[in-house]
């Protein structure tokens, strides 16, 4: 404690000295050590207090999670931690960096269902006898409903939608280049992250496709999002995914329907899949329903047994119940206001639950982020046309 006798505006003063002086040995006992420490607690510090910086970061790093745990596997998981705390703070402090607002409750489907999820996998871990509830699965499924909460609060308070829709396409474009050259290299037979998986990889970037196509109406430069597009959906044809490929022909015939777009992104988005279709799985006729058929007997692959297997039958209805609600927003959403995000995320969400019969990766951002962007095109008031 400082003496009494210090005048109280000399004590941030002498904090600050002491400090710095406590840094400067600190540097020159371990210089590097030091500095990234240094370099972790100012980047770390700035996303506590700016959430509107935490939750891009988040769900860049929740895109990219394969590449960053070449360099730590715990850098992910802090950042999700860092997330979480931003959002504490900012709903804690009252006042602070905008609207207090209040938690989101009962107005959107998907947090309910969110909920319902919650509570089956805490009862799980209650109630059963083998003790492995808290497993890898149940846990990572519970930190990314903490993830689809943040987020929703978020955009429903004063991040724009289109933002966080942006930086999730950017964070695929990125992990692009790198499967690509894999690939060309002949280091790999078919596009994939670090950790060597094609069906995660086409997972993630299967939701990017509609979304990039969707954000390109209003934007300054639209050929950004045609680009990003095309690299979109040749890096998903080399991930030679075969559930990917019918779930992307699906939102183009939904998207059809729909017609949220101009028909000239429609037919190139059919070529598209016609391409990719060729690519994977050959030129012969009847080639595309014979690998769903053969997936959808095996069942090996299927996301929805996978759940039933990590979180039983009770938290696979209730993760259908927050897909349903997922959907169910988005196409209220459109036919409310005729987003054109809303109508990307209906379409990408549709695509998702398709591509699920032959890939298994449920505890992954992509259906995560689609259902914050459902629950939030939903709220009246706050449709996801472009704020620029």
């Amino acid at each position: 404690m400082l003496p009494p006798t210090l005048p109280p505006a000399r004590a941030p003063v002498v904090l600050g000295v002491l400090a710095a002086a406590l840094a400067g040995l600190a540097a020159g006992w371990a210089p590097a050590t030091t500095g990234l420490l240094l370099v972790v607690l100012v980047v770390g510090g700035a996303l506590l207090l700016r959430l509107e910086w935490a939750v891009p970061v988040a769900v860049a790093a929740l895109v990219l999670h394969e590449h960053l745990a070449v360099l730590s596997p715990r850098l992910v998981p802090a950042v999700v931690a860092v997330l979480v705390g931003s959002w504490l703070v900012r709903r804690g402090w009252r006042g602070w960096g905008g609207r207090p607002g209040r938690l989101p409750v009962s107005r959107s489907p998907v947090l309910v269902a969110a909920a319902v999820l919650v509570l089956v996998v805490l009862m799980t871990a209650v109630l059963d006898p083998r003790g492995t509830a808290l497993s890898d699965a149940p846990v990572r499924s519970l930190g990314l409903v903490a993830v689809l909460v943040v987020l929703v609060d978020a955009m429903r308070q004063d991040l724009p939608a289109r933002r966080v829709a942006d930086v999730y396409v950017a964070a695929c474009v990125v992990a692009c280049p790198p499967a690509l050259a894999a690939v060309a290299l002949g280091d790999a037979g078919r596009a994939a992250g670090p950790a060597g998986e094609p069906e995660d990889l086409a997972l993630v970037l299967l939701a990017a496709v509609p979304l990039a196509v969707a954000l390109r109406e209003g934007a300054r430069r639209a050929w950004v999002h045609d680009v990003a597009a095309v690299l979109l959906v040749v890096t998903l044809a080399l991930t030679q995914s075969t559930g990917a490929v019918l779930g992307l022909a699906v939102a183009v015939v939904l998207a059809a329907v729909l017609r949220p777009w101009p028909w000239r992104v429609l037919l190139g988005g059919a070529v598209l899949v016609a391409a990719v279709a060729t690519a994977v799985l050959g030129p012969a006729p009847g080639t595309l329903v014979a690998a769903v058929v053969d997936t959808v007997t095996d069942g090996a692959g299927s996301t929805y047994r996978a759940v039933a297997a990590e979180l039983g039958v009770a938290g696979l209805v209730a993760w259908l119940a927050l897909l349903a609600a997922a959907l169910w927003s988005a196409a209220a959403a459109h036919r409310r206001d005729r987003d054109p995000l809303a109508s990307g995320v209906l379409l990408g969400g549709t695509a998702l639950v398709v591509a699920s019969v032959g890939t298994a990766q449920a505890l992954a951002l992509p259906w995560w982020l689609v259902a914050a962007l459902a629950a939030v095109a939903l709220q009246p008031g706050r449709a996801t046309r472009p704020d620029r």
